[in-house]
């Protein structure tokens, strides 16, 4: 596979103040070295945090969800719900299997869509009413807990080998099966050092699937 050097960039990985300096070169021409870069839609930034991904996110969502309200203003409710829904969440979902941010304040940057989102649905620009009260009323789900949803089926099909994801080299069996408190599909958990680690796709959502079997098993 040939690579074209001139989208190619260099990414430093680390949280130190001062890394360790190197140059690196591609037939022979020296590539440049960047905070962020931009991969398959995706923005992976140094320090490994979902930032300047989920700015990125909401700008563009943004961009979209103002287009409607301009031009659909006074559409029927039913078509404004599904240019939302087909139009607007799919960019705030693209790829969050991956991405699904743990801050607050970044949780809160995307749900913020969902709420002007959710006044240009029902036409409802009455401020003494939450947004988080229309949202609720309209049905939708917070796009947290979509998220964690999409993570969750996506696991099942790893590991019921449905996706091209070889389940081995990322979900090992327990040490131990507890024939009160486990369940058959209980999987190990990681043990992370890391806060960055411990918020990336397999350890965050075995950790959930853990106690989401269990509700399932329970109801």
């Amino acid at each position: 596979m040939k690579l074209n050097v001139s989208k190619c960039s260099v990414v430093r990985f680390t949280k130190k103040k001062q890394p360790l300096l190197t140059d690196y070169c591609m037939e022979q021409i020296p590539l440049s070295i960047v905070s962020e870069y931009k991969y398959l839609g995706v923005v992976i930034n140094s320090t490994l945090s979902w930032n300047d991904h989920v700015r990125r996110v909401s700008v563009k969502a943004s961009r979209v969800l103002n287009f409607l309200r301009r031009n659909f203003r006074t559409a029927p409710f039913v078509l404004k719900q599904v240019l939302y829904v087909s139009n607007v969440r799919p960019i705030l979902e693209y790829a969050c299997t991956a991405w699904d941010p743990a801050t607050k304040v970044n949780i809160d940057a995307l749900e913020r869509i969902q709420k002007r989102a959710a006044r240009f649905v029902t036409g409802d620009y009455n401020f003494t009413r939450r947004s988080s009260e229309i949202v609720s009323a309209l049905g939708w789900p917070l796009l947290s807990s979509r998220r964690k949803y999409i993570r969750l089926c996506l696991f099942y099909n790893i590991i019921n080998d449905k996706t091209g994801i070889d389940k081995n080299k990322y979900i090992k069996p327990p040490a131990y099966i507890s024939s009160r408190r486990d369940h058959s599909l209980k999987v190990r958990e990681y043990n992370c050092r890391t806060s960055a680690f411990a918020n990336t796709f397999f350890p965050k959502t075995i950790h959930e699937w853990k106690s989401s079997v269990k509700y399932c098993n329970r109801t």
